[in-house]
């Protein structure tokens, strides 16, 4: 019998893909991605056995029969039956590739590992065992507990290949039981990439062959090095003009990533004052250490989309390449309508990371890693031959350490990744005898950290203890430019309106959209040009990525490494000689996740005046971390992730939880729900096309919606609804939380 992979509606049978073809591209693809991290042989059997299901009788009849496609074989019914709605008559075809994998490797890792690849393929990593559903791998290995349709294994399918020669060479496993465990989890959930993202392409290529001409090639690294080399001349000839006193020590951090840059692979720390031009620095770091290694691409992780959106700018003007052809800026506030997002090479390369430089989120990065879902995972097989650049490393919330740390030695250890930890506060995350988790034999880029802190030492801290806003508001009238960072929006809006009738006076927030932050952001910067009157007050959005250069700021009480971010919005270009950080107390509560680092930084402050040394910096994320690891579940591991991943001292005690740790794993604590706001013309409109919708509207409309929406928690959605104020988007969106502001 001719079995086949995809139908074709309105086509004839001879039109249609033959499952052989379609087994084997998806092999042959899935071998190459896996090749990188040394796993081709294990992610080549993913791909053989990944459709047998498609080899039986019954979905040759009932699925493609009827004209219908596999996505409607596994989780896309479930949702059609949860809708009441009739789709074709299912067929499970992708648990047949899952018990083939076990009944040929064993019941060992490797075996389970292209189990729970292959099950999930079209929908989600499942749980090995949990509520006692259907969905557990468990069950769905077990013959008696869950029926599938005959299936035949075709010759070409069948692999003479023992397990201990599928094992990625070389993989250096840890000795502890539960430490192999979140090791084979990782391994499980790249070969699962691989597969997905191979799979998807296959199926685009028979599917959708036009779209697949537009699938995106990466460049060559030696070539984007060429176009960086160029880009810094033209940059220092400019710079000549008006040269800046701190340009020398900008040069000196510029040619200690270039020597660095052809040490071995492994872990690197870059720490640099802010405004010492670590961006374009670590980027010459990250390709010339990619093209010495033989490398594929360079990824960026940032704390905030600001941040983000200007590392990206800066990238796509040094390789000119408006459209994202090269640098791939992944998250979700991008503008849609910019050039590189109507780009559809941009929209695809996002799909699959399938670029030479991507800028995301680490809240996209460090989520995908433990994420469940195909789609999310489609990505993760390109981390691997990458260096990553996680800038602002400090960053990363104190209770999830232990889960972030483990990732970043796992992509070092088996994954051919470089990763380089880049701020401008160096958090204390190295091995030590009282943080055991900590990151070993990590390598400082810079050779003398201390001195150059001391070298760019532009601003003075001066403590002012306990101020009431009215005091503040006070002190801030006084001078003519002057910007003012307090902890929460509602403190913001109050000192603002205390400061109406005082000149220019600007406020910054998250309450307010993303396109009326940019335009705030572009009027700061024309007054601090043209000299005039500006006083700001803002929350911690201005600072980190917004390079604005006042003589004063003001800091309401926060983490060193807060302090430290703002002292870098203050003579940032070092033109006088010394600008003025003054810290004060408040009566306004901070936020709950804000409150550990305030704490820490009450009780350094009286003996670290300076909390922008070196010294003090370490001592204060020291303290952080240690009060965190006695709190939760788990040691700086508060809803024990890693618990998700068990090895016994059998190979059959292998249990991986991928759906529990999906759930667990949030790198923001507190959940929002978007509102959309009616911000100018633009932001009205939008508004009125989605309250027009009845049902989910196209995605184009969705990304341009983000630029115009405001993220509130749930008690500040809860007055909305009460009072009125907003509306769902579409009917269906009640539960999927998108909302409109209708009544402002």
């Amino acid at each position: 019998m001719m079995y086949y992979a995809h139908s074709l509606i309105d086509h004839p049978q001879g039109d249609w893909e033959p499952l052989s073809e379609h087994l084997t591209g998806v092999a042959q693809r899935a071998k190459a991605f896996g090749s990188v991290f040394g796993a081709g042989e294990l992610a080549s059997l993913a791909g053989l056995w990944h459709d047998l299901g498609k080899a039986s009788q019954a979905f040759q009849e009932r699925v493609l029969g009827a004209g219908a496609d596999e996505a409607l074989a596994d989780d896309t019914v479930n949702r059609y039956e949860q809708q009441g709605r009739t789709g074709h008559g299912r067929v499970d075809h992708s648990t047949a590739g899952a018990r083939h994998a076990v009944e040929t490797l064993g019941h060992g890792p490797l075996g389970l590992i292209l189990a729970y690849a292959i099950a999930g393929h079209h929908g989600r990593l499942a749980d090995w065992e949990g509520d006692g559903s259907n969905s557990t791998l468990r069950i769905r290995l077990d013959a008696g507990a869950r029926h599938i349709e005959k299936y035949d294994v075709p010759g070409y399918a069948r692999s003479p290949l023992k397990p201990r020669d599928l094992l990625p060479e070389p993989f250096k496993l840890h000795n502890n039981p539960s430490d192999r465990a979140f090791q084979f989890a990782m391994l499980t959930r790249m070969i699962y990439s691989t597969l997905v993202d191979a799979d998807r392409l296959e199926t685009e290529k028979f599917c959708s062959p036009e779209k697949t001409k537009h699938r995106p090639a990466s460049k060559p690294i030696s070539g984007l090095l060429e176009r960086l080399d160029l880009h810094l001349i033209k940059l220092r000839e400019s710079r000549r003009i008006d040269p800046a006193p701190v340009d020398e020590h900008r040069a000196m951090v510029l040619e200690a990533c270039r020597n660095k840059a052809t040490s071995g692979r492994g872990l690197f720390s870059l720490t640099v004052p802010t405004g010492g031009g670590k961006t374009l620095a670590s980027l010459a770091f990250a390709l010339e250490h990619a093209r010495h290694h033989g490398l594929r691409r360079v990824i960026y992780a940032l704390p905030f989309t600001s941040i983000i959106e200007q590392t990206a700018e800066t990238f796509r003007k040094v390789f000119d390449d408006p459209r994202g052809h090269v640098v791939l800026e992944h998250h979700s506030n991008m503008d849609p309508e910019s050039p590189a997002r109507r780009s559809l090479t941009a929209q695809m390369a996002s799909e699959n990371w399938d670029a030479s430089i991507i800028v995301s989120t680490n809240v996209q990065l460090f989520e995908s890693l433990f994420s469940a879902h195909g789609s999310t995972c489609r990505k993760l097989h390109r981390l691997a031959g990458s260096v990553i650049v996680l800038d602002e490393a400090q960053a990363v919330p104190p209770r999830l350490l232990k889960p972030v740390l483990a990732t970043i030695d796992e992509l070092v250890r088996n994954y051919r990744c470089s990763v380089v930890l880049c701020t401008a506060t160096q958090p204390a995350i190295t091995k030590r005898e009282d943080f055991a988790i900590g990151l070993s034999n990590v390598t400082e880029i810079i050779p003398e950290p201390e001195a150059l802190y001391r070298a760019m030492q532009r601003v003075e801290v001066f403590d002012l203890s306990h101020m009431q806003d009215d005091a503040l508001a006070e002190k801030l009238t006084r001078h003519n430019q002057v910007l003012c960072i307090v902890n929460t929006r509602k403190h913001a809006a109050a000192q603002a309106e205390l400061l109406q009738g005082a000149g220019e006076v600007i406020h910054l927030s998250a309450a307010m959209c993303p396109q009326h932050r940019s335009e705030c952001v572009a009027w700061i910067k024309q007054l601090l040009k043209e000299e005039k009157p500006c006083r700001v007050i803002s929350t911690q959005v201005i600072e980190a990525g917004v390079d604005v250069d006042f003589p004063v700021v003001y800091r309401a009480l926060a983490g060193f490494d807060s302090i430290a971010q703002a002292a870098g919005r203050c003579n940032r270009e070092g033109r006088q000689e010394h600008g003025k950080v003054y810290v004060f107390n408040t009566d306004h509560q901070t936020t709950l996740s804000m409150r550990p680092q305030v704490h820490a930084a009450s009780e350094l402050l009286p003996d670290h005046p300076d909390p922008l040394a070196l010294d003090a910096i370490e001592k204060y994320f020291g303290l952080v971390y240690w009060k965190h690891q006695h709190q939760g579940l788990s040691p700086w591991d508060h809803r024990d992730v890693m618990g998700c991943f068990e090895k016994g001292d059998t190979p059959e005690d292998l249990v991986l939880n991928f759906r529990e740790a999906d759930r667990r794993f949030r790198w923001i604590d507190q959940q929002t729900t978007p509102v959309v706001v009616p911000y100018g013309e633009a932001g009205q409109t939008i508004v009125d096309q989605l309250r027009n919708h009845d049902e989910e509207p196209d995605w184009r409309l969705l990304r341009r919606a983000q630029r115009f929406s405001v993220a509130v928690y749930e008690n500040q959605l809860k007055i909305l609804q009460d009072n009125t104020l907003i509306s769902p988007a579409f009917q269906e969106d009640r539960e999927a939380g998108l909302w409109l502001l209708t009544n402002p």
